[in-house]
């Protein structure tokens, strides 16, 4: 009986992840074609990953750009717009790529070395508002939660410009603390290094896991990417969301009786008003739809003592 009571729960929580990344996506104008649970949860962790969060962070720009600040200064210039917005916490996705809302294209510069490229046009975009204008020049960055770190410009028309390595030379140079090196490890030591020319053909569909820099080996902070393409964190991420809604429905199938006895007494609601739901924002949630409580809150796994708000 618990097994069947584990598939009700379950097949609710699968319903309402496909709901909510509809719902999501109809807000932002995102087209997207419905598919299972785990295709939707995937589309919404890629986009979520490509996706720069809008809040303030420290500005911290490489020697290298600050170097040839003078070579052009309307580059400088677009440059100081995105810093300022970049510093007061405004939106930075409108100089994103415009398939930023796409979660079939990927960014394999980002899903492997954690390296974002931004537009510098001010300007809206004439058919897709959501955007500014497109520029050949590009700057690229490193954003964390907190902190901006701009690397240099280079134009999109650059030979293999998206795998450049001397993206993680200006890095190394600047900010060393933000690669974790493979020191003394003579596999990668020793590893050959490899053309910018080959990086952008097997980044497509591979994952390398570490890249030479004057003869010193870096470990990807962004891992790299799976055979379709997508982050190979996002894929880890979708599968240990959807190992966690399954530990939770399987946790309130077998505590039926004590959740219908709390939600009794604590709100004076009966089994059968009882409604279990999952939502994707603002965090990951379990929560009772009758009474708005939240139960569980991903990541964080419930414990063998269940609190049931005594």
């Amino acid at each position: 009986m618990t097994e069947g009571k584990i598939e009700q729960i379950l097949i609710g929580f699968e319903d309402d992840i496909c709901k909510e990344v509809e719902r999501i996506f109809s807000v932002n104008c995102i087209k997207h074609k419905p598919g299972s649970y785990g295709e939707a949860l995937l589309d919404f962790l890629t986009i979520n990953r490509k996706y720069i969060k809008q809040q303030a962070r420290e500005i911290l720009l490489s020697k290298e750009i600050n170097q040839n600040r003078l070579q052009n200064l309307d580059r400088w210039n677009q440059l100081q717009n995105i810093v300022k917005k970049a510093g007061s916490g405004e939106n930075l996705n409108p100089f994103q790529s415009r398939k930023l809302y796409e979660p079939n294209s990927h960014d394999a510069l980002l899903y492997n070395w954690h390296i974002h490229h931004l537009h510098l046009s001010p300007n809206t975009h004439n058919r897709d508002q959501r955007f500014n204008e497109r520029t050949e020049y590009l700057v690229f960055a490193v954003i964390h939660p907190t902190t901006i770190y701009f690397l240099d410009f280079d134009s999109h028309h650059t030979d293999y410009v998206f795998a450049e390595e001397n993206w993680l030379r200006i890095i190394v140079n600047n900010w060393p603390s933000l690669l974790t090196p493979y020191d003394g490890d003579p596999v990668f030591s020793n590893g050959q290094a490899i053309t910018n020319e080959l990086r952008n053909k097997l980044w497509k569909n591979y994952s390398l896991g570490f890249a030479k820099v004057d003869g010193k080996a870096y470990v990807h902070p962004g891992i790299g990417v799976t055979l379709s393409g997508h982050s190979l964190m996002v894929v880890n991420q979708r599968n240990l969301i959807i190992r966690w809604i399954y530990e939770h429905s399987k946790f309130l199938a077998e505590n039926k009786t004590q959740f219908e006895d709390a939600f009794l007494k604590l709100f004076n609601i009966s089994s059968d008003e009882i409604v279990y739901k999952l939502r994707l924002v603002p965090t990951i949630q379990i929560y009772e739809q009758t009474t708005q409580d939240i139960l569980f809150e991903y990541p964080n796994y419930v414990t063998k003592r269940a609190n049931f708000r005594k």
